[in-house]
């Protein structure tokens, strides 16, 4: 719906399409998290609180400073430039073609790397996910989690981070009959959305073939947009725990 509007999009606005891109969900994989033991009902109340958080969490990382070309009115166009039905099939395969294999080739780049980190760092008797681990541990004390709790807060974020989303909520799984409602919920929300190392070559790749224009804007940006992510859903998280003590 943006790509459209991509390359007349000043780098605020860029920051914005990125971490709404992480900290949100998609509808096709919710399936996969609710088979794994996951409540639908903490995946809505997650989503519902994306897009406010993506403006407000992008807006404070990279303010609009720049003059902004404003848009009177959004056009849906479903023909746009093709010429018949044809066409767009064609140009449509060609530009998925690309997209894939770009977002491919990004993904092995960004797990082998993290697969050499963990190689080195074993020598030390330590993998990445367990240093992130320990980083992350205090959200979960400032969630009101007890001892061990707060701990595996921290191990599920750092999984998330390092491998992806879909791992820590399989880890999550495996625990979450045993949680308390507001453990439960609250360390969902936490983990909802993108926001991981492979993520930054599948946005960077992934939208530059859109709009190649703004790759060196896209490179610049994602990894902040990457702690924007991650900050989105801990402050959604952290909002609807203070909710919950009420």
């Amino acid at each position: 719906m943006v790509s459209k509007y991509l390359k007349q999009m000043t780098d605020s606005e860029i920051m914005v399409v990125l971490v709404s891109g992480m900290g949100s969900m998609s509808v096709s994989i919710l399936g996969g998290y609710i088979a794994l033991g996951i409540p639908m009902e903490y995946l809505l109340i997650a989503s519902t609180m994306v897009p406010i958080g993506s403006i407000l969490v992008a807006k404070t990382l990279y303010p609009q400073v720049e003059p902004i070309q404003e848009i009177e009115t959004v056009k849906m166009d479903n023909k746009g430039q093709h010429s018949n039905i044809i066409d767009a099939i064609a140009d449509g395969a060609s530009t998925g073609a690309q997209m894939a294999f770009s977002i491919g080739a990004s993904l092995v780049a960004f797990v082998g790397l993290v697969a050499l980190i963990n190689m080195i760092l074993s020598v030390f008797g330590i993998r990445l996910e367990q240093i992130f681990s320990y980083v992350f541990a205090p959200f979960g004390f400032l969630m009101g989690f007890d001892g061990k709790n707060i701990l595996m807060e921290g191990n599920l974020l750092g999984s998330k981070l390092v491998l992806n989303e879909f791992v820590a909520f399989q880890e999550l799984g495996q625990h979450i009959k045993s949680l308390d409602y507001r453990t439960a919920l609250l360390a969902t929300i936490s983990l909802c959305g993108f926001a991981n190392l492979s993520s930054l070559g599948i946005c960077i790749s992934g939208i530059a073939v859109l709009c190649p224009e703004k790759r060196g804007t896209l490179a610049r940006l994602v990894f902040r947009s990457m702690l924007g992510g991650i900050a989105v859903s801990l402050l959604s998280a952290l909002l609807v725990g203070l909710v919950t003590l009420i």
